[in-house]
């Protein structure tokens, strides 16, 4: 039976405890969660394969693994830490660890952006689980091709996948990395928003903004009370400690203190502005901007029309078969995108500014950034 083309199955695996678990409502600074097999069913579209039906091609389509901070993020880190250090004040309760805390970098001009021991953990399971749930997808000593777009977090993504998925046969693995900037990539680009003077993704400004003020004076006030001396936090130091919270939990594989700051309606507001971020910046509330993954997904139909058997270039300028199983990585803007113009987010409404909406489809965003896959 042919891959269903029209579907998405969005997997988000977790290990959660019982109860609220911060770490699972922070988006794309969340860790991912081995253990469940899809993310929630957002079009009732079941996974389960039909009765006398197998599957004989996937495509996957895979954010990148868990990351150390791009070097904006580790500058707004270092930055909080100087303010912390240069301050008179005694922290109290949840806070009482802010006078001893200081980035987990130790060596941030090789760390920053790049793939974290979380990911190199993340990427390695995952391709196990994909091995286990296609067993018959590997032929034995031949080449596996996957592709990724044109970054070393991508790449080196690629590379333990195939360990994972491969084993000790991880030298077979033939990644094609994917360059937007060549002529040939413009329709089998990974990213093509980077091929598109037109493209702007704004991150969702102006309604994350909105937000903001809707939620965090509060949020700021009753940390500040845990605060004697002469210090405050402000609307800039606090939006940046669930971040915190995800990022130090997968690159130390120890729960971050700043995870215990937060109560639960404090979470779920900074998961409703990560909604918003990805909503409007590059999904369904951002106008045109996911049509830039069209030719992602027609190159995916073309592929999977066909059926298996397929041939194609590998790096080396030689072609061979396709495998059944195709995998491709790239960033969490562009399964965005991709999820948007396949109709996934098609029936939720403009996203409001002023309340949270406990009910949105896009409460999937959250899920569905925590280096996911996007499956054809």
């Amino acid at each position: 039976m042919k891959s269903a083309i029209t579907s998405t199955l969005l997997t988000f695996a977790t290990g959660a405890v019982a109860g609220f678990e911060a770490l699972e409502h922070l988006g794309a600074n969340s860790p991912w969660f081995p253990g469940r097999c899809q993310g929630p069913d957002v079009n009732r579209i079941s996974s389960d394969v039909p009765a006398k039906c197998t599957v004989d091609q996937a495509f996957y389509v895979i954010r990148h693994g868990s990351r150390y901070p791009d070097p904006g993020a580790y500058k707004e880190w270092t930055d909080l830490y100087k303010k912390l250090q240069s301050a008179n004040y005694t922290a109290r309760g949840d806070l009482s660890f802010m006078r001893s805390w200081k980035p987990v970098l130790g060596y941030p001009g090789q760390q920053v952006a790049m793939l974290s021991p979380g990911g190199y953990r993340e990427l390695y399971t995952l391709g196990t689980e994909l091995r286990f749930r296609y067993p018959e997808f590997y032929e034995y000593g031949q080449p596996f091709l996957l592709w990724a777009n044109d970054y070393q977090r991508t790449i080196d993504s690629a590379r333990l996948f195939a360990r994972g998925f491969l084993g000790p046969n991880s030298s077979l693995a033939d990644i094609n990395v994917i360059t937007s900037s060549q002529s040939s990539a413009v329709g089998n680009s990974l990213a093509t928003s980077d091929s598109c003077p037109s493209f702007k993704d704004t991150s969702g400004s102006g309604y994350t903004q909105a937000w903001d003020a809707e939620y965090l004076p509060r949020v700021i006030q009753r940390l500040n009370k845990l605060i004697d001396g002469g210090f405050t936090l402000n609307e800039t130091d606090v939006p940046k400690l669930p971040y915190l919270c995800g990022f130090e939990t997968q690159i130390t594989g120890r729960r971050s203190p700043w995870c215990n700051v937060f109560e639960e309606r404090e979470i779920l507001d900074y998961e409703y502005r990560q909604d918003l971020r990805y909503y409007y910046g590059t999904g369904p509330g951002a106008g045109n901007n996911a049509s830039v993954q069209l030719p992602i997904l027609q190159g995916i139909v073309d592929v999977l029309s066909r059926g298996p058997g397929v041939t194609a270039k590998r790096a080396n300028g030689s072609e061979s078969s396709l495998p059944s199983l195709l995998v491709a990585f790239t960033h969490d803007n562009q399964i965005n995108e991709l999820a948007s113009i396949i109709g996934v987010f098609d029936k939720q409404s403009p996203l409001s500014t002023t309340k949270r909406d406990n009910n949105r489809a896009s409460t999937v965003f959250t899920h569905f950034w925590q280096d996911t896959d996007a499956m054809a």
